[in-house]
């Protein structure tokens, strides 16, 4: 059975968060809203790392408007692994590897989502 996320708050306002669990229930990290504009969303997580000591990545997403039905979402991911430098690289690469592709699917899902929603009507 994999780890669980437990989100607190409604997920569209500032300080809501999706706490990360292990297998056994233990909190292992937290990655909270912190702000919201029309072209940019950004997270702050604080999470184990390597040997359990805590990190703080960022990931903000950049919303560029193509047109009037699209939209170019760009992720930026930003973390310092505690590690000795070279070490610390090799995690970082992997770690934001890692990331992009968490992020990816949940963006390739927002966007099923979104594409299929029933029209909003007014």
């Amino acid at each position: 059975m994999p780890g669980r996320r437990l989100q607190l708050g409604d997920g569209r306002s500032i300080g809501s968060a999706i706490v990360f669990r292990n297998r056994t229930g233990v909190e292992q990290g937290r990655q909270r809203l912190t702000r919201i504009e029309t072209d940019r969303i950004d997270y702050r997580l604080r999470n184990k790392g390597p040997r359990g000591r805590e990190m703080t990545p960022e990931v903000d997403f950049r919303l560029e408007a193509l047109d009037d039905t699209r939209t170019r979402v760009h992720l930026d991911f930003r973390a310092t692994a505690p590690l000795p430098p070279g070490a610390r690289q090799l995690a970082e690469l992997l770690l934001g590897r890692r990331v992009r592709r968490l992020h990816v699917k949940d963006l390739e899902l927002l966007k099923a989502h979104v594409e299929n929603a029933p029209a909003q009507t007014s």
